[in-house]
C-alpha cells in the first residue's frame, strides 16, 4: 500500500483547516449555521477547538496572557 498519497492528503486537510480557522475566526458562527449536516458541523467545531487551543497555548507560553 502506498502511504505517501495518504499522508499528503492528511497534510492538505490539516493545512486547509488551519487556513480556514485562521482567516475566518470572527465569522465562524455564521459559516457553521450554513452547514446542514450535524456530523459535519461537529467535525468543524472539533477542528476549530483544536486550533484555538493550540493558539491559546502559544499565547500562554509567550506570556502574552
Amino acid at each position: 500500500m502506498d502511504y505517501t498519497n495518504y499522508t499528503e492528503k492528511f497534510h492538505e486537510l490539516y493545512e486547509n483547516a488551519k487556513e480556514l480557522v485562521d482567516k475566518n475566526i470572527l465569522e465562524i458562527g455564521v459559516k457553521l449555521d450554513a452547514v446542514s449536516e450535524n456530523d459535519e458541523k461537529e467535525f468543524y467545531l472539533y477542528l476549530l477547538d483544536f486550533f484555538l487551543q493550540k493558539r491559546q497555548n502559544e499565547v500562554i507560553s509567550r506570556e502574552l496572557f
